[in-house]
């Protein structure tokens, strides 16, 4: 069970966070949404369900200035430690799971995802605090949210450029005008290990969205520097996407590409499918498809199929609720 708490003026705002499940609820007349995502997903002789709830409020208390706060409980970690054992590191659902909101970030904080304020000056919003860098950049229409769309780790985001989520940091949108937006961001990359940073540019016009970006890490271990572009375009019902990335200081690149068509067999449904690999040190490869169809007002259901290959293959299937309203 979600619950969802967005409190607004009554005026017409644009949230700092991006992310689409928080988003959309912003400008609902009622000040409560519930939002409940469920799903069972499994391999051959094995299958598990889990359930994640966010409780989140956005709220206005000016026309430009914003505070969010973002928690979460979830109950299982579906197929992860059994994947794991298996020898994947491929993510079968991006979503969070109860081990991250248990010790986010192996800070010993326990739910909370995100805690921050927002100021808006004109064209530009300034944004500190718990911030999720994953849910501010590379915001693909058609793949972008695990609890509605594709829910590989593959296609959610960029799998090698690493955004970081729920760590302290800065986010900096500036609209040149419609077409352009710029988005950077600054974030711990881990507690003791350095930063994140990344800057995105936003084109968009006539249906058409290309975002070129450039990541980097400052002062980590890990030092990686990256690069790449995403885009999505729409054509009457039919929407298509894609991501390529490469890490300029590892034999590592990322290529993923995608279609999906509105009302496909019936209406107030999606079929959305998708190929997507990791290739260089690591090789990763996927491709999943999902049926996503409103069956009443306020509730959905996906089914899910994905074929994964990593060291070895396997086929793994899912069965995806969400209730909101």
């Amino acid at each position: 069970m979600v619950l969802i708490f967005v409190c607004n003026t009554g005026i017409a705002q644009e949230s700092m966070s991006e992310r689409k499940i928080f988003s959309r609820h912003l400008y609902h007349k009622h000040k409560i949404d519930i939002y409940n995502v469920s799903l069972l997903q499994g391999i051959k002789n094995y299958s598990v369900l889990n359930n994640i709830t966010y409780i989140f409020l956005d709220y206005f208390f000016t026309k430009s200035d914003e505070v969010f706060i973002n928690t979460a409980y979830a109950v299982n970690d579906g197929l992860g430690p059994y994947m794991s054992k298996r020898g994947y590191t491929l993510q079968t659902f991006a979503g969070d799971l109860k081990s991250s909101v248990k010790d986010i970030n192996n800070t010993d904080r326990q739910y909370l995802l995100e805690l921050w304020y927002a100021k808006s000056l004109n064209n530009v919003t300034l944004g500190f605090g718990l911030v999720d860098i994953s849910g501010f950049v590379d915001n693909i229409e058609y793949a972008q949210s695990e609890q509605e769309q594709f829910m590989n780790s593959m296609f959610v985001s960029n799998p090698i450029a690493s955004y970081p989520s729920y760590n302290a940091g800065i986010l900096i949108r500036y609209r040149f005008n419609d077409t352009y937006t710029l988005r950077t961001a600054v974030s711990s990359f881990d507690p003791e290990d350095g930063y994140y940073y990344t800057i995105e540019l936003d084109y968009g016009k006539n249906s058409l969205n290309l975002r070129p970006i450039f990541y980097t890490t400052i002062n980590a271990d890990n030092n990686f520097n990256g690069a790449g572009i995403s885009w999505d375009y729409t054509f009457n019902k039919n929407g298509f996407w894609g991501r390529l990335s490469k890490n300029l200081n590892e034999n590592l690149y990322h290529f993923s590409l995608g279609y999906v068509r509105k009302g496909f067999l019936m209406k107030k449904s999606i079929l959305g499918i998708a190929y997507g690999f990791v290739e260089g040190d690591l090789s990763q490869y996927v491709v999943e498809t999902y049926y996503r169809k409103k069956v009443v007002k306020h509730f959905w259901i996906t089914a899910d199929l994905q074929h994964i290959k990593e060291k070895k293959k396997d086929i793994i299937y899912g069965l995806r609720t969400e209730l909101s309203f």
